[in-house]
């Protein structure tokens, strides 16, 4: 079985290729090396994980690869933990965070809101999306 490492506080230009590099110039043979990207922006997030080929040592790549400097930034590496079941986040924008969603809020019976370059005046309390007023 394949051992897999995490490798943390990588700088944020770092490439997959550049990791896999950085893992085989240690003295080690990789099956294969990733770096986690934002979903959203696609910018590295500063960790990634590194699948050693069959027959490597876990324990000796931990140890010479842990505390080693790549761009300027010393490394953290242990060995992975196990996936967590059922982590992935739920579809659609369930999972956006609320800085991102439109900003929303209530409009008292009366109370005017420009929406759209037209103003509109409610009998009812309504909610009107986008209106960035609190």
């Amino acid at each position: 079985m394949a051992s897999k490492l995490y490798v943390g506080n990588l700088p944020h230009s770092t490439t997959d290729s550049a990791l896999n590099d950085f893992v085989i110039n240690a003295g080690f043979q990789v099956a294969s090396a990733v770096v986690i990207r934002d979903k959203l922006t696609g910018q590295a997030r500063g960790f990634g994980f590194v699948e050693l080929a069959e027959g490597e040592d876990l324990q000796r790549a931990v140890a010479g690869l842990n505390g080693q400097a790549l761009e300027g930034r010393t490394l953290t590496v242990n060995e992975a933990r196990p996936q967590r079941p059922g982590f992935s986040r739920p579809p659609g924008r369930r999972w956006l965070s609320r800085s991102l969603r439109p900003q929303t809020r209530l409009l008292d019976k009366g109370e005017a809101s420009e929406t759209e370059g037209r103003a509109i005046r409610s009998p009812f309390q309504i909610r009107v999306g986008h209106d960035t007023r609190t």
